[in-house]
């Protein structure tokens, strides 16, 4: 079956620019994001799939990270912060390309079936479009989250989580402005 520790291709596609890469070599494909630093890299179930392939467990354990128990929301790793959007939309990438008016394209069954032994054009278009639904899917997020905020798109960042955007969109619409808050990191 699928062994996401097995690397056998990388996709990424650059969320602002729209540019494309990809790579059959895991530590090629981890030099080319570490080369985009700072930056985030995003997957849909990416601490189940993405990670695993393009890191060991080990490094992972070692890595700085933001979690809550045993909840991952953000691994760091030099000057790249890997992010898991299945924390700001808990659904498959499928129903997530609905979402976005997209449809999400069939799995090659050699992926599946952990048999592959060439990587073929239809498996990297295969990649680049789940890569593409996650980037239409992102910008459409950071859009709807810049409106409820209030702020142009280019301020704002998304949260690591679904509950996280809640809160702000609360507070930037409700907050009541008798309460008080001191920053204590300042």
């Amino acid at each position: 079956g699928l062994d996401a520790t097995k690397f056998v291709l990388g996709c990424a596609v650059n969320v602002g620019t729209g540019e494309r890469y990809h790579s059959l070599d895991r530590l090629e494909f981890r030099e080319f994001l570490e080369s985009q630093a700072p930056c985030i890299a995003y997957g849909h179930n990416a601490m189940k799939y993405d990670l695993l392939g393009l890191y060991s467990k080990d490094e992972l354990y070692e890595a700085d990270k933001v979690s809550s128990g045993t909840r991952v929301f953000e691994f760091r790793i030099g000057n790249v912060r890997y992010r898991d959007s299945t924390h700001l939309m808990p659904v498959s990438l499928a129903k997530v390309a609905t979402s976005v008016g997209m449809e999400k394209g069939h799995t090659p069954q050699e992926y599946i079936d952990g048999t592959v032994t060439e990587v073929s054009d239809e498996a990297i278009s295969y990649c680049y479009l789940d890569c593409e639904i996650l980037v239409a899917f992102l910008n459409r997020l950071r859009l709807l989250y810049a409106e409820r905020v209030g702020l142009p798109v280019e301020q704002v960042a998304l949260p690591l989580t679904a509950a996280s955007m809640a809160y702000r969109i609360w507070c930037a619409r409700h907050w009541p402005e008798e309460w008080r808050w001191t920053d204590a990191k300042k």
